[in-house]
């Protein structure tokens, strides 16, 4: 699973500068990566919540009111969480990442 920012501009299933939830599982990357574009492209609150094996991403543009972008299916067994800043192809971008919490261990 793979859930964050990102600039993608690859035709269809791309919004430019949005939200992506992809999943790529057994060599197979799931098409339904739910683009999303944002409402506010410099601010973007991420919440990731697994419920079994359903895995749910929302974004808000405030921290208080929440969209829900998608949801994938898999079976993995979830080790480990990171962040990551990547897939700028061409010049840096910074990254900040302001606030991070895990609520429960999977």
């Amino acid at each position: 699973m793979q859930f964050g920012r990102a600039f993608a501009q690859c035709g269809s299933g791309c919004v430019g500068n949005g939200i992506y939830f992809d999943s790529y599982q057994a060599f197979n990357f799931d098409p339904a990566n739910f683009a999303t574009q944002m409402d506010n492209p410099s601010v973007a609150y991420l919440r990731l919540r697994r419920e079994g094996t359903n895995y749910t991403a929302y974004y808000s543009s405030d921290g208080t009111n929440w969209t829900t972008i998608g949801s994938h299916t898999s079976s993995i067994t979830p080790t480990y969480v990171g962040l990551i800043a990547a897939q700028a192809q061409t010049q840096e971008v910074p990254a900040d990442f302001d606030y991070f919490t895990i609520e429960a261990v999977p």
